[in-house]
């Protein structure tokens, strides 16, 4: 188990069982899809966050790499090369820990695990960067 705090909220990530508590609570489960991407359920299996780490082909170059988190009952996609938030170099588990706490911090995610549809609004305004848009070439 690891636990890390926000505003007074202790996030905790059980291994063994793929939950993650808030304040002691279980609110959320989730599923490591490979090192680059994880999914955050809420407690009847339904998927309501999609994290996803793009390396643009260069695993070993990092200025072009960015991240997509969908929102996926908001049909809200963010798209940001900001990884001050929930970087923790080359550890997975710390990096979901992270990403809940950026949620509770913005107010995106409660600690019962709901989504705030108003605060997925503000937060894909102050973070998203619209990369694949900027950078297609057709």
């Amino acid at each position: 188990m690891i636990a890390w705090s926000a505003d007074a909220q202790t996030v905790t990530l059980d291994k063994k069982k793929n939950t993650i508590a808030i304040d002691d609570e279980v609110a959320l489960k989730y599923i490591k899809n490979n090192k680059l991407s994880w999914s955050f359920y809420d407690m009847n299996d339904n998927e309501i966050v999609f994290f996803k780490v793009v390396d643009n082909g260069t695993p070993g170059y990092i200025d072009d790499d960015y991240m997509i988190i969908n929102f996926l009952n908001e049909n809200t996609k963010v798209e940001t090369n900001d990884f001050s938030q929930i970087q923790a170099l080359f550890n997975i588990n710390k990096t979901m820990e992270k990403s809940v706490v950026w949620l509770l911090k913005e107010k995106v995610l409660d600690y019962k695990g709901n989504i705030n549809p108003q605060k997925v609004a503000v937060f894909h305004s102050k973070y998203d960067q619209d990369i694949t848009n900027r950078t297609m070439r057709y």
